[in-house]
């Protein structure tokens, strides 16, 4: 064996000595015990840096400067103080020696949460997390330091008075935790404490430190710089390689994941593909990493370059500039020109060009090219002009510097929409396409593209004996029925998730969807009390929950369940501000975005036009014997749908309400029609329930069709109804082919109004018209705002009638009598038509836009794009094919009975400070038509809010 050199031996003696001493440590804490010192089973289980910093201590001291080291703390009392207005609430933040709270106060009323965790290094932003019942939840505002103010948090920003209901799961604190003790199968359910190590720690790059600590060698030890490049660069691809999807194997969570393997042991990223033949970088992309494999740099390496080619965690460096800069010198230096005026004003010496260049230049092989002499010297900023900053829209997960490392800056262009997925990496090939239809369907539902749910869906089809035990690839495909409209097929792949994961809320939460969809809410009552039983705090579940035995006449049900929620989410209620809202009378309605016992709301006409007749106004959350008198058949629904079902019948019969009720005395039973109307609701309702499994399948309209009495004989060339779903079969007769995208549609739609930027710069508008209703016209004004607030007001000869939108409530006024709530299927529609930015927000809107043949509207040819929404019904929309205008919207209002159509038609298009806007708006329902023609529109000025306060109750 030949000889070891003195610097070997002494190397090896100091890891000898230093495996030594640890075990005389460990054993002196074992034998002398200290009353507060850990036991040595505690001690091995330490995370973190205490168990390296012995013998990296500058490492480790390096480490804990870093923005890692500090990915997540605990609250203190020095968080900063400050407030966010929104429109109808307001969230403070405040601190005291007690700690730091953020109060939510809307309507008068205050509840209080203690923030328990910071997420994020508060270089750029910092998130806040609450620990509830052992479950974590996401406040609404972060803390942006370079405005130093408060304002709402990454994906809050479209929603109008969000609260602190929002779930953080594994994914969410996957990258900013060291180590989450998240509980499996459930959504954001963790151990107490949810981190036995807060902030990343050493094993998150390094590995388990366990052999290390018995053997300390290098070989030992993950050491990421000397692994291949897929376990190399999955070190840091863990985090800052977010893709559009992220796919655990079988069985998997993310936070098995070890450093010193690739990836796709654990979990699949999948990214958009960038078009072939395009420049590189082009396209906006949002992490890191896929802009650093996008750069020359990187593509000339050979799979040399990475993360740690330039970036050290152990060493934060004093100055950026001048570090950065040596990096790129390592490389570049012989680029530059040789003129005496560039070389004397170098900074940086030979001797550090040479050292960078055997860290660095050794990891590239970048064809060099003589830079022009006007070139900047070097030591210019080599960062600034070729990786500069940019702003971030998406929080963390948007790169804040430009990785694609260009000569020149160039503008990036948006991916084309039907841009498709790959896998960064392929798994194994046996997971491939299993993985990639759970992508596909992730991504498809979050971009609400049809064709990609599908394409997902049929890819988890062909691999669905090959996985016959796998809960995850079950849900997958649940949620693609789901969407497809397939209730029973949904139902059934639901159904084999929760057998193969009993213990998962979220999966009988998906099963009751399905029922839901289908009609059959005391299967998703069952299914919803099993996901709350497993989980009381999974939201999702018991919000829904509450509505449906509400909804169902269990009142007694749903205010113990109220209160059992309440008192989890407020644990310490004696700290809470005492105007905080009963238990009773607050159910979370923001946790019910699984749809599951929704209730069913819509568009319909405005409620102005709707009957006047003096009787008493619904009442949200009360079943209609609650509030109205002689109710006999439809007892157990909820009075807000009592309207619509009436304004169903007499659609469907083409009558008014006084063909069944007595005028001004609607309890009494004098006529005759309304004992035969109660014979026929039973008829259809029992009808329904006993053939067709409760799904609503026969409604008054069925026979009736309009007329008092239904025709026995058929109608010639009578046109079948159009359906309101799409299949996943894929047997649908193809559209032609000719048609232009969603996308080309809605983008020409928005030029042909004005264009984008003439559409936000309106901020309020003012219309004063003619409205003609029976034949009658009378003046009309209309008071419009870009927070969705509306005010329609009707200048009768009795008085002004006025119909008011506010964000997201709504009411009418009569003169002489009381105001009342505009019904839920009327608030739907309301709101589109109370939105002025809404040509600009269709897609945040209809989460799913389809397209349909084109029709002909009189002379006009017109493409059709079909809104879809969960458990809402469809709105469909007109386009001219001529101007790319609006030229219809129908939409339907949910009732017990069926479904209310209202058919708006727009024309007589003016310009109007820019922006094209139809002074003619025909409304249709089967049994009422109304037309608004504008005379005059004021936009951007001052409109006083007092004009959409809440009616006083007097």
């Amino acid at each position: 064996m030949p000889a070891r050199s003195p610097h070997t031996r002494n190397k090896a003696l100091l890891i000898v000595l230093a495996a030594l001493l640890f075990v005389l440590v460990s054993k002196s804490a074992t034998h002398q015990p200290s009353p507060d010192a850990p036991s040595p089973t505690q001690q091995t289980k330490v995370a973190g840096a205490e168990r390296c910093v012995f013998c990296h201590q500058s490492e480790v001291d390096g480490y804990a400067r870093s923005a890692m080291a500090h990915a997540l703390r605990r609250a203190t009392p020095q968080e900063p103080s400050g407030e966010v207005a929104l429109p109808s609430s307001k969230i403070t933040a405040s601190a005291d020696a007690a700690g730091y709270r953020q109060q939510l106060t809307t309507s008068g009323q205050t509840e209080s949460y203690k923030i328990d965790y910071v997420a994020g290094s508060g270089n750029h932003a910092s998130g806040y997390l609450i620990d509830l019942s052992g479950h974590l939840f996401q406040s609404p505002i972060a803390w942006y330091k370079s405005r130093n103010a408060y304002d709402l948090a990454p994906g809050y920003e479209n929603i109008a008075n969000p609260d602190f209901t929002r779930p953080v799961g594994e994914a969410c604190v996957f990258c900013h935790s060291g180590t989450s003790l998240h509980v499996p199968n459930t959504l954001n359910q963790f151990r107490s404490p949810p981190f036995s190590a807060e902030a990343i720690t050493c094993e998150r790059c390094h590995g388990p430190v366990e052999r290390h600590l018995a053997d300390p060698r290098a070989g030992t030890i993950v050491n990421p710089a000397k692994l291949a490049p897929a376990p190399r660069d999955s070190t840091c691809e863990q985090c800052h390689l977010f893709g559009v999807a992220r796919v655990p194997n079988p069985g998997k969570q993310f936070s098995e994941f070890l450093a010193g393997q690739p990836l796709e042991h654990t979990f699949t990223i999948y990214h958009n593909a960038v078009p072939p033949g395009s420049s590189a970088g082009s396209f906006k992309v949002i992490s890191h990493v896929e802009q650093l494999a996008l750069s020359k740099c990187a593509r000339s390496s050979n799979q040399k370059l990475w993360c740690g080619t330039c970036h050290d965690p152990h060493s934060k460096p004093a100055e950026p500039v001048a570090y950065y800069r040596e990096k790129c010198l390592a490389c570049h230096a012989s680029d530059f020109p040789s003129n005496p005026a560039t070389a004397s004003s170098a900074s940086v010496t030979s001797a550090s060009v040479t050292s960078a260049s055997a860290t660095v230049a050794s990891a590239t092989s970048v064809e060099q090219k003589p830079l022009p002499a006007s070139h900047a010297a070097k030591d210019s900023d080599c960062i600034s002009c070729h990786m500069p900053r940019r702003n971030a829209k998406d929080g963390g997960h948007t790169a804040f510097t430009d990785h694609r490392i260009q000569r020149r800056a160039e503008p990036e262009a948006e991916l084309p929409p039907d841009t498709g997925i790959v896998a960064w990496r392929e798994p194994s090939s046996a997971l491939r396409k299993r993985n990639l239809g759970i992508a596909h369907i992730d991504a498809g539902v979050g971009r609400r593209s049809q064709s990609m749910v599908i394409q997902g869906f049929h890819e988890l089809t062909e691999v669905q004996s090959q996985f016959s035990d796998d809960p995850e690839m079950f849900s997958w495909m649940g949620q693609a029925l789901l969407l497809g409209r397939q209730s029973r097929e949904a139902e059934i792949a639901f159904e084999r998730a929760a057998q193969l994961a009993p213990t998962s809320p979220v999966n009988e939460g998906n099963v009751a969807s399905a029922y839901a969809q289908a009609g059959n809410l005391d299967g998703a009552r069952t299914h919803l009390e099993r996901a709350v039983s497993i989980d009381p705090l999974y939201l999702p579940a018991s919000g829904p929950l509450v509505q449906l035995y509400r909804r169902q006449g269990k009142n007694a049900e749903a205010d113990e369940l109220s209160s059992k929620i309440e008192a989890l989410l407020h644990p310490s209620a004696s700290s809470v501000d005492a105007n905080s809202s009963s238990a009773s009378a607050r159910a979370p309605s923001s946790a019910v975005p699984s749809g599951a016992a929704r209730s069913e709301t819509a568009g319909s006409a405005p409620a102005s036009v709707r009957s006047t007749a003096n009787v008493s106004a619904p009442v949200a959350g009360k079943n209609a014997e609650q509030v109205f008198k002689n109710i006999q058949v439809l007892k157990g629904t909820l009075s807000d749908h009592i309207f619509p079902a009436m304004e169903f019948i007499s659609n469907s019969l083409g009558v008014n309400c006084t063909f069944c009720h007595v005028e001004n005395h609607f309890d009494k039973d004098d006529k005759k029609p309304k004992k035969t109307a109660r014979a026929m609701m039973r008829m259809t309702l029992a009808l329904n329930k006993s053939t067709f499994d409760a799904r609503r399948e026969v409604t008054c309209y069925s026979c009736h069709r309009g007329a008092q009495h239904p025709e026995d004989v058929p109608l010639v060339a009578a046109q079948p109804s159009g359906s309101t779903t799409f299949s996943l079969s894929g047997e649908n007769e193809p559209l032609p082919t000719n048609l232009p995208t969603v996308s080309e549609i809605l983008h020409r739609y928005i030029a042909s109004l004005g264009g984008e930027q003439a559409l936000r710069q309106i901020t309020t508008r003012v219309e004063k018209a003619t409205a003609t209703f029976g034949g009658v016209s009378t003046p009309l004004e209309i008071f419009t705002t870009a927070s969705r607030k509306q005010s329609i007001v009707r200048h009768l000869g009795k008085g002004d009638s006025v119909t008011t939108i506010n964000t997201d409530a709504g009411w009418f006024v009569m003169p002489g009598r009381a105001a009342r709530p505009i019904a839920e299927a009327d608030l739907d529609g309301a709101l589109l038509d109370a939105d002025l930015q809404f040509p600009l927000q269709i897609r945040e809107i209809f989460p799913e836009l389809r397209r349909e043949y084109p029709e002909k509207i009189g002379d006009r040819e017109a493409y059709i794009l079909v809104g879809i929404r969960e458990n809402l019904p469809i709105v469909k929309f007109y386009f001219d094919q001529g101007t790319g205008l609006l030229i219809r919207q129908i939409r339907f209002a949910e009732s017990p009975f069926g479904q209310n159509p209202t058919q708006i038609d727009y024309s007589d298009y003016r310009a109007v400070d820019g922006v094209q806007i139809p002074f003619r708006r025909t409304t249709s329902q089967p049994a009422a038509r109304s037309v608004i023609q504008l005379n005059r529109i004021q936009q951007n000025v001052r409109i006083n809010d007092s004009v959409f306060a809440p009616p006083v109750v007097r």
